[in-house]
């Protein structure tokens, strides 16, 4: 007699007998996690939902602190450009004041964020618009989306930043542009005359370390850096320090002291046989990096002066970050702007002319040392830091 198994499945119609054994075939690894119903896949649904609806408002708490960050910075360099204008000399340009920003200027992931935090969309739109600044007394405000500029149609889905560098090369300075946007679907006019400023760009970087930097042409502040600074004052310290490194032209020295270095190291290689390994290049880089931190501290805090700053918060800020630095992580004597001596010095002798200056009513002009630096102390210096040096 067959078994009760073996009877069902020789009787039953063949299509709903391989169903019946597929199904038994069809087990559960131990661990898995697959939807056993209806009830199952709704739960899933659900919690998928939950952590997309919390990455969209991460997503959107990040931008609109960015916005902060960004705010903040135009606000003191904007305020910094244009008191030191002079102190630029030929790298200065026709300034507006204004931020202009589209969806097209962030990236993919974050655009959806974007246009509900921002109300960024591809038309172009000025995002920040500085205190005193031709913006602001031409009656621009955030949130306004530009249609043309000088009878120029402007087009949808350009960058801001293109924008802005076509502004560089184009405006004269107090020479009034028509400019036509719109507010709230409203279509307005008004007239934006740039004034003259320093030139340089200023640029917030997302990153958890406190740093700002200058290239020559451009000063970067990460988002750390920002947030370190709880005062109007010490966010210009930082900013009128990276400034001072570009109107100082330290950059540019750097590079052409280690373009000379470079050239002692093949000469070791060619001459002596010896692998320096880049040791002279990276010696005659930095052997005025000292220097140069100085130099840039002691015309910062004239630029600070000169822009209605408090320069004496200048001494008290680095020495903060300076104590502040080991409880992130971050050794104070390997740090891109270490604190020492020189430094100190450099910053009371700065305090104490613009002090003197301001009680006599003398104009703030700084005592600043030649930018080219003797030959002889770059030489000293790397002898100093060169291991294979006699």
């Amino acid at each position: 007699m067959s078994s009760p198994a073996m009877y069902t499945c020789s009787h039953l119609a063949l299509p709903l007998c391989l169903v019946a054994l597929l199904g038994g075939c069809a087990t559960t690894e131990p661990g898995a996690s697959t939807p056993s119903s209806q009830a199952e896949l709704d739960r899933l649904e659900t919690e998928q939902r939950r952590a997309a609806a919390e990455r969209f408002m991460e997503q959107r708490r990040s931008l609109r602190l960015q916005l902060e960050d960004q705010t903040r910075l135009v606000q003191s360099h904007y305020r910094l450009s244009m008191a030191n204008a002079d102190l630029c000399e030929a790298d200065i340009r026709p300034r507006t004041g204004a931020l202009f920003r589209s969806e097209l200027d962030i990236s993919t992931q974050l655009r959806p964020a974007a246009r509900a935090e921002l109300d960024l969309g591809p038309q172009l739109q000025i995002l920040v618009v500085a205190d005193q600044s031709p913006a602001q007394e031409s009656g621009l405000l955030p949130g306004d989306r530009l249609t043309a500029f000088n009878g120029q149609p402007i087009k949808t889905g350009i960058l801001g930043r293109d924008f802005e560098r076509e502004l560089e090369q184009t405006l004269l300075a107090d020479a009034p542009y028509e400019v036509q946007y719109t507010r709230n679907g409203v279509a307005n006019t008004t007239l934006l005359t740039p004034r003259t400023g320093c030139g340089y760009r200023i640029v917030v970087v997302e990153s958890q370390v406190p740093d700002a930097y200058a290239d020559g042409r451009t000063i970067f502040v990460t988002t750390a850096m920002t947030r370190l600074t709880f005062s109007d004052d010490q966010l210009a310290t930082v900013v009128a320090h990276q400034m001072a490194h570009n109107v100082e032209s330290h950059g540019a020295r750097r590079q052409g002291y280690a373009i000379g270095g470079m050239v002692l190291d093949m000469a070791a290689i060619m001459l002596l046989g010896i692998n320096t390994g880049g040791s002279l290049s990276e010696a005659t880089a930095n052997a005025l990096a000292d220097d140069f931190e100085s130099e840039a501290d002691y015309l910062g805090s004239y630029m600070m002066a000169r822009a209605g700053y408090d320069p004496e918060i200048a001494l008290k800020f680095w020495q903060i970050l300076a104590l502040t630095l080991p409880d992130i992580g971050i050794d104070p004597e390997t740090y891109s702007h270490p604190f020492d001596a020189e430094r100190l010095n450099a910053l009371r002798k700065a305090e104490r002319e613009i002090r003197e200056k301001q009680e006599t009513g003398s104009p703030l002009i700084p005592e600043q040392k030649p930018r080219a630096a003797a030959s002889q102390s770059v030489t000293e210096r790397a002898q100093e830091r060169d291991p294979f040096a006699e």
